[in-house]
């Protein structure tokens, strides 16, 4: 069975891309454009990783890692994505919430296949 996958992006296309992306490597893929949705559905399906784009309308990327991880879902594997690097003391911050990861940048061009190795890392 293919592992599960859920993002939660803006709806600036990155999140379709990366939808496209990781379906060519069969993994299924849902997406959503809202913090609210994303939660709700972890909260009521299992998802092997979870795909959150820091920058939200209705709410930050780590208001919806705290959602998550109050909420005891904690068999879904978190990512977190932003456009910029949080530094160490970020990074540790993310940790505490129970991010598995995080992205920043861009994913688009040459770093598919570094994309691509890193997802089939964390889903394990």
């Amino acid at each position: 069975m293919a592992k599960k996958i859920l993002i939660a992006c803006d709806g600036n296309g990155s999140g379709a891309f990366i939808k496209s992306l990781l379906e060519k490597e069969g993994y299924a893929v849902s997406i959503t454009n809202s913090a609210k949705e994303f939660t709700d559905i972890l909260r009521n399906e299992k998802y092997d990783l979870g795909f959150i784009n820091f920058f939200m309308p209705e709410m930050s990327g780590r208001e919806i890692a705290e959602k998550i991880r109050n909420a005891k879902i904690e068999n879904t594997k978190l990512i977190l994505m932003n456009v910029e690097h949080f530094g160490a003391r970020g990074e540790e911050e993310l940790r505490k919430l129970g991010i598995s990861a995080y992205i920043y940048g861009t994913i688009y061009g040459t770093g598919n296949g570094h994309f691509k190795k890193f997802i089939k890392e964390i889903i394990r």
